[in-house]
């Protein structure tokens, strides 16, 4: 059963339904990263990132941390610059001292390590931990408003690193898109909720929601195109 929001106008108050996303959306997309193996000197990763990224141009950036978590206010010990403009690809770091501690690597969709939307873990010993990303979907669709779930990475602080969401009508590409129609800023809760009010949302659209961590829109990390439905 669909939801009614009672919205009133200049003709007084109108029920109209909940919109709703339509069955057969896209997936989510997010920039991911893996570790797939080392040696004493070496870390070798695989990422892969936003359709239409760019990374030398955008200046993206891989970084390592001697730790099991990435510590934001410490120094990595290696950050190595992208050298190509391919979405996807392979990147042994070099420079290093692997011992038996941990490792964290991550992917930084700008020059800064605030900019990490992607991180993997190469826990003590060896074994490589489950890489995590940072995500955004669509929750709950108003006919005014749009309800969104967010999830960076672990003790992320969102808006002290100047992260927003901005959402487009139609096929938005972040690297070729006019001022969005709306944005949101989080708190600096690593996870939450964000709450776009006052839209006009068109029944059977498609729109564009998208994630980025820093004021550029070169530094999107995650993309959810969703179509409304009838």
């Amino acid at each position: 059963m669909e939801r009614a929001i009672v919205v009133t106008g200049r003709e007084g108050s109108a029920v109209r339904p909940a919109r709703a996303v339509a069955l057969g959306a896209p997936a989510p997309e997010q920039c991911v990263l893996r570790i797939d193996g080392a040696t004493a000197k070496t870390i070798d990763v695989t990422y892969g990132t936003l359709p239409g990224n760019q990374p030398k141009a955008y200046r993206n950036t891989l970084a390592v941390w001697e730790s099991s978590v990435i510590p934001w206010t410490v120094r990595p010990l290696v950050r190595v610059r992208l050298a190509q403009n391919v979405e996807s690809g392979l990147e042994t770091i070099s420079g290093l001292e692997v011992t038996r501690s941990a490792y964290t690597v991550a992917y930084c969709t700008g020059p800064d390590v605030t900019d990490a939307c992607a991180c993997a873990v190469l826990a003590a010993g060896g074994a490589v931990e489950a890489p995590t990303s940072v995500s955004v979907a669509v929750d709950e669709i108003g006919d005014r408003s749009l309800s969104i779930h967010y999830r960076t990475l672990y003790g992320y602080l969102p808006r002290t690193y100047r992260n927003w969401v901005g959402l487009w009508p139609g096929l938005a590409s972040p690297y070729n898109a006019p001022a969005p129609m709306a944005l949101a800023k989080p708190t600096d809760a690593s996870e939450g909720r964000l709450e776009m009010d006052g839209l006009d949302l068109t029944a059977d659209t498609t729109y564009t929601l998208i994630y980025f961590m820093d004021a550029s829109q070169t530094t999107a990390a995650a993309v959810h195109t969703f179509r409304t439905t009838t």
